[in-house]
């Protein structure tokens, strides 16, 4: 049975350039009750706002060349460690997996392809709060672990484990 949060404390900040979307998602986490929900239209000016309000979590809309690249870009490249490794759920209409994964490779946590539902955007939510991902940072890439599978490899597993990365 699927645990029911509470997400009355929760400050979440929605990025998206479409106002209709904008207003519809906000509709919709509005019906969970968080303590504030913040939105912005313009990525030029969102990871300002972001870095000053300092959100929970963020959704942000996501289209292939778009110039909200700049903005995730900046955001998990950040100095300020605490910004970088903001959850973000992306969502979007492109849902072929080779722009989910474009999308991942940006450094989101989540991705939700339109069209919402209430129980699309909550799911992804609990994922964050239950399954929170280390961050990665090195020269290529910046953002959540992106091994979502666990497959066993062929020869010594040079990884490090999440326990030992966590300490």
């Amino acid at each position: 049975m699927k645990t029911a949060y509470d997400l009355s404390e929760i400050s979440i900040f929605i990025v998206e350039e479409n106002s209709f979307l904008r207003q519809l998602l906000m509709d919709l986490l509005k019906e969970f009750k968080p303590k504030r929900v913040y939105t912005e239209s313009r990525f030029d000016i969102a990871l300002e706002r972001v870095s000053e309000i300092m959100p929970d979590i963020i959704f942000a809309g996501w289209t292939p060349y778009s110039e909200i690249i700049h903005f995730f870009k900046g955001l998990r490249r950040s100095p300020n460690m605490e910004l970088a490794v903001l959850p973000i759920i992306t969502f979007s209409s492109y849902s072929e997996k080779n722009y989910v994964m474009a999308a991942r490779d940006l450094g989101m946590n989540e991705y939700l392809a339109l069209p919402l539902s209430a129980q699309s955007v909550y799911s992804r939510i609990c994922k964050i709060i239950e399954y929170p991902r280390i961050f990665v940072e090195s020269e290529r890439y910046c953002g959540p672990d992106r091994r979502v599978k666990n497959i066993p490899c062929e020869g010594e597993d040079r990884r490090q484990q999440t326990e030992e990365l966590n300490n």
